[in-house]
């Protein structure tokens, strides 16, 4: 649940949509006066069959949560070899997603946060 609150007080200044879920839903009121001590945040639950962005997102932070599962669950000598044996187009959507994460991370709360793929980016850091 803190995860969904402390959105909250990272973006306070804007309009949050979160996937509906009924467990966050009744135990965020409270949490947000935890996480956001400036001012009151606006958010709302939609349900994401009926809401493309939020099917997006759902999609876009399974990907990533399945990557970082990957990355926790393996050593980076098997990792190594996995990468190799990508085909062009692996390599480069691999590429793409660090470097849309990359980016992202630049624009977001943490502009200081340094690259750690150790020049899977093209060795921007």
């Amino acid at each position: 649940m803190a995860i969904y609150a402390s959105r909250l007080g990272e973006f306070s200044s804007s309009t949050i949509y979160f996937d509906k879920c009924d467990i966050v839903e009744k135990k965020i009121a409270g949490l947000a006066n935890i996480f956001c001590d400036i001012k009151t945040p606006t958010y709302d639950f939609l349900v994401s069959t009926e809401n493309k962005w939020i099917q997006l997102c759902d999609f876009i932070s399974g990907t990533i949560a399945a990557l970082l599962a990957f990355v926790n669950e393996n050593g980076i000598d098997e990792i190594n070899t996995i990468i190799k044996s990508f085909d062009e187009i692996q390599s480069n959507n691999l590429q793409l997603l660090i470097e849309l994460m990359q980016r992202s991370l630049n624009k977001n709360k943490y502009p200081s946060a340094r690259c750690s793929c150790k020049g899977l980016c093209s060795g921007r850091r």
